[in-house]
Order: C-alpha cells, then structure tokens, then sequence
C-alpha cells in the first residue's frame, strides 16, 4: 500500500546521514555557483527541550518519487563548505596524489 500525503518519512539512518539524502539550494564548484530550486525547507522542533532539525515539503511543492530533495543551506554554509573544500579537502587531495606518484 502507498503511503498518503505526509505519511512518507525518508530515513536513511541505517546506511548513512540523512543529510547525504538532501542537496543544498545554492552549491560552489571551482568558483563557479549553481542554483537549485528548493523543493523542500527547514524547521527547528522542540521535544522535551531538544532542539530536533526537520525537514519538511514546502506547502503547495509537489515532490516525486526519485525528485532530488533540495534545501536552503543559507549563505553561512555555503561560505563554510566552501572554505573547508579550499582549506581541507584540496591539500589532502593534492597529498594523496603526490604519495601515489612517488610511490610508482
């Protein structure tokens, strides 16, 4: 039986983040932005005192099976994805590669 309206719930807590499930709005590859229409947003739910993260479908966004789910990250993530690419992830690529050319 397929689920109705609001009774579908994404969890990928088995296998990996939840997060890897969801693709920002706005996203920097090699100093170049592209933009995504987000299909989906944020809200902060409280239980018990705890602050829960939840994303839900934007009224009137009609989402489908195997549609990308796209959020807005906000400008603050994107400018910090950004630096931990350039400050991070290059240099540790760069070094992988210099180790595996010398060891040729």
């Amino acid at each position: 039986e397929v689920p109705g309206d609001g009774e579908v719930v994404v969890s990928a807590t088995r296998h990996c983040n939840e997060m890897a499930l969801v693709i920002p709005a706005r996203r920097e590859v090699r100093g170049k932005v592209t933009r995504w229409t987000p299909n989906t947003q944020w809200h902060t739910v409280y239980v018990n005192g705890w602050p829960h993260i939840v994303l839900t479908t934007i009224p009137g966004v009609g989402i489908k099976t195997g549609d990308i789910l796209v959020a807005d990250f906000g400008d603050a993530w994107l400018q910090r994805s950004s630096r931990a690419a350039s400050e991070i992830l290059v240099p540790r690529l760069v070094q992988s590669r210099v180790a595996t050319r010398s060891g040729d």
